[in-house]
């Protein structure tokens, strides 16, 4: 209508693919691209300056202990339009509804024209997304059966390798699978398996990736005494593409269900609550990975764990990197909560800047007087 002449709307509503997939880490895998390419033109679009465009999803977050995942493939939508935003600031909204009859106009207008990026509609309430901060039991107990397996995939990432050294040292973990893409060079299989047995620690070390069922369920079958913890960190890459990433989470959750692990984490960037300008395929990971624990039934833990002093300054506006040691302490902080999906972030007052991730709102004072000048679009 607008390439006829016509006036461009006022709001313009982008609905998520309906229906359910026949292969979930397929279309995910086809949607993040195609969504990140379609909302970049919508917003390069000079004939809708004027205009905010609306990516409406359908229970794709959790809102309530009384309230669930229920389409898992509108999920990774959320860090795609979240790191949009990140470029477009002020152009892309963000409005959830549950499985109940749709919203009606007057709950959407209110959502959209009521100041907030990204929000939730259940009946005729609307709730915005907020990071708070969350208490540790003074006392707890141990995050995972040290005498038993615990099998990690994604071991050559900088979180995957620092959380597998951690379990050997802090927890006790006396049998570790650790599981590489990229496969184990000779001189550092033997510097690794010296590392581990110097704390008692048996360790394996695999080639691949979760995303091949049929060699999991190998190694599955090789593991010796019982699986009591898993681990995925594998993070987007040219070796980890989204599809790669989502069905190893799949993988992991169908072929060691029969094993009943106490631990099921998920690690991620903070993407999946912040978004990434520029990252928008790691930032859907992350939100899918957040929203599968959620929707998993049995123990299961997403941790948007931030940025690492390793990795250079941080990316995100408001936070500030962790030191591995930090990022470990918060880690089992975490584990000790009994929650389904947190982050492990630093605040960082003095890098505020333009846009704020509106999850961070609570937790950052934002007052004309404390905040840095805009940063121009397209800039990080």
């Amino acid at each position: 209508a607008v390439a006829a002449g016509e006036p461009a709307p006022d709001v313009l509503v982008l609905p998520a693919p309906d229906g359910a997939a026949e292969d979930l880490a397929e279309a995910v895998g086809a949607d993040v691209p195609a969504w990140t390419a379609e909302l970049d033109a919508w917003c390069a679009d000079e004939r809708l300056r004027g205009s905010r465009v609306v990516v409406l999803t359908r229970g794709a977050v959790v809102t309530s202990g009384q309230d669930g995942v229920a389409r898992l493939r509108h999920a990774p939508l959320w860090g795609v339009v979240r790191s949009v935003q990140g470029e477009h600031p002020g152009r892309v909204h963000l409005v959830d509804v549950d499985e109940a009859p749709a919203p009606g106009p007057a709950s959407l207008v209110r959502a959209v024209l009521g100041g907030e990026a990204q929000v939730a509609v259940r009946g005729e309430v609307v709730l915005v997304p907020r990071l708070a901060r969350v208490s540790v039991p003074e006392h707890p107990g141990p995050a995972v059966d040290p005498g038993g397996t615990v099998l990690l995939a994604g071991a050559d990432g900088l979180r995957g390798a620092a959380f597998a050294r951690h379990l050997a040292a802090a927890h006790g973990v006396r049998n570790l699978v650790l599981l590489s893409a990229e496969g184990w060079p000779e001189r550092t299989a033997a510097e690794l398996t010296a590392q581990f047995r110097a704390t008692g620690t048996d360790v394996t070390l695999a080639t691949g990736t979760a995303a091949d069922g049929a060699a999991l369920a190998a190694l599955l079958r090789g593991v010796k005494r019982p699986l009591t913890g898993v681990v995925h960190a594998e993070e987007t890459s040219s070796r980890y593409p989204v599809t790669s990433v989502v069905r190893g989470i799949l993988n992991l959750h169908e072929l060691t269900r029969r094993h009943r692990p106490g631990a099921f984490v998920l690690l991620t960037s903070a993407g999946g609550p912040l978004g990434r300008a520029g990252h928008a395929d790691q930032a859907a990971v992350d939100a899918f990975a957040e929203a599968f624990a959620q929707w998993r039934g049995g123990p299961a833990l997403a941790l948007a764990w931030g940025p690492m002093t390793e990795e250079g300054r941080s990316r995100f506006p408001g936070i500030g990197p962790l030191s591995t040691a930090d990022g470990l302490a918060m880690v089992d902080a975490a584990l000790a909560t009994g929650h389904r999906a947190l982050s492990v972030l630093r605040v960082d007052a003095a890098n505020v800047r333009a846009p704020t991730p509106v999850v961070l709102h609570d937790l950052i004072d934002l007052t004309p007087a404390n905040r840095w000048p805009a940063t121009p679009e397209g800039e990080e």
